[in-house]
């Protein structure tokens, strides 16, 4: 498997993106903005598969330290486990859906999809002072593209967009790890799942980052099967 992705070779641009932002995103309080991404998207998780396995979505709150909520209620052992795990997964999916979109039709469209989830958690979902403000500010971001017709502009938005959620993803897995480890009773969805499954937090929390880093290699690798670069050399 690793043979044939490096046979596709290297995305250096999306990787010096991901770089940058990983800085960027150490800054005090403009770093926070950047996180509340993954944030948005890990909360959306929650809360689709809540809707998907016939739950409750209560509520989203996104607070300005980058924690978020989503209060859900499950039916049954195996929705609780989806919901518990879909906090993680899904910003990874997020990002294999743009690149996918990407790969087979238009920017444009990935855009579209990002714009889609943000509104309908915004409307449907969030519901304190701080995630309404960010949320709806993220979906005028996500506008811009669209209203300018600029490919480049696209391309930075899209970009940022994976890198934010594709590092920040894999920095909270480390975190939630190490809770897991010192305190695994504080340990979020790692803690939801130990309870549901009686697997130790450390073993979920182990998975979440494993998934994150295999998921990062394998977006890096896929270079050569995308249009996902803002400059590409004439030959």
């Amino acid at each position: 498997m690793l043979e044939k992705l490096y046979a596709h070779g290297f995305n250096w641009q999306l990787a010096l993106f991901m770089l940058l932002f990983y800085f960027i995103m150490r800054v005090k309080y403009v770093g926070n903005l950047f996180k509340s991404i993954n944030t948005l998207f890990h909360e959306s998780g929650h809360a689709i598969a809540a809707l998907i396995t016939h739950g409750e979505i209560y509520h989203i709150k996104l607070n300005a330290n980058t924690s978020g909520e989503a209060l859900t209620s499950s039916k049954g052992w195996f929705a609780k486990i989806l919901i518990s795990i879909s906090g993680y997964l899904f910003p990874l999916m997020v990002c294999f859906i743009i690149v996918g979109i990407d790969r087979y039709s238009s920017l444009k469209y990935s855009n579209y999809f990002i714009l889609t989830l943000s509104l309908t958690a915004s409307i449907m979902w969030i519901r304190n002072s701080f995630g309404y403000i960010w949320s709806l500010s993220y979906v005028a971001l996500a506008l811009i593209p669209i209203l300018y017709h600029n490919n480049s502009v696209l391309k930075f938005w899209l970009m940022l967009n994976l890198s934010c959620i594709m590092v920040e993803n894999i920095t909270a897995t480390v975190y939630l790890l190490k809770l897991s480890i010192k305190t695994p009773k504080q340990a979020g969805d790692a803690a939801a799942l130990q309870q549901a499954t009686y697997l130790p937090a450390v073993i979920w929390s182990s998975l979440f980052l494993m998934v994150s880093i295999l998921g990062l290699i394998i977006i890096l690798f896929m270079e050569h099967t995308l249009k996902f670069k803002i400059y590409s050399p004439l030959i």
